[in-house]
Order: structure tokens, then sequence, then C-alpha cells
């Protein structure tokens, strides 16, 4: 797995996984990974690690992450414009289209 696809989905992992945990080291833990997170989503290039990390990561919750990522780059929301040109669109397509097949 490619270096920034494992520090996202450990970051992912974090985010999701330790709002269960107690304590101020868990919270700001959280609190670093949801923003590193954040950033990648709202990135130039933040879909096309979404989409490595979706076919490289066994984690429903790095999946998740990484579906919602690129519904978000697609601008499948209502109201939402897609921040990919048609080659990124057609590059996401495909590679949805392969992760399904």
């Amino acid at each position: 797995m490619h270096q920034q696809v494992q520090e996202l989905e450990m970051a992912v992992l974090y985010a999701y996984k330790l709002g269960n945990e107690a304590g101020h080291e868990a919270a700001t833990m959280k609190d670093q990974a949801t923003r590193f997170c954040d950033s990648v989503r709202q990135s130039e290039n933040g879909w096309q690690l979404a989409l490595s990390l979706l076919n490289e990561s066994a984690h429903a919750e790095a999946r998740f992450f990484a579906l919602t990522t690129l519904q978000e780059a697609l601008g499948a929301r209502p109201g939402s414009p897609s921040r990919l040109g048609e080659a990124g669109r057609d590059a996401a397509r495909a590679a949805l289209g392969a992760w399904l097949a």
C-alpha cells in the first residue's frame, strides 16, 4: 500500500474508532485525524487518494470515507458542483466500475 494511502487509512481509523475512547490524548488524536481527513477530502487531488484507499483498504470505515469523498468531489449531492473535470470524472467512473465488478 502506498505511504500516503496508509497514512490516510490510519487517520480515518483514528477518526472513526477513537470516538469511543475516553481521555484527552484520545480526543486530541481523533481531532488531528479528523482534520487530516478533512484536508484530504477538500484537496484538489484528494479524490485520487480516495480511489486508492477504496481499492487498497480492507476496512469498512476507510472504504466509507473513500466513497463519501468521491461523492463530494463528483458533486453527487444536490446543489454541489463537481470539482472534477471531464477526464477526472471519466477516471473516477472507470475506477468505481472496476471496483464494483
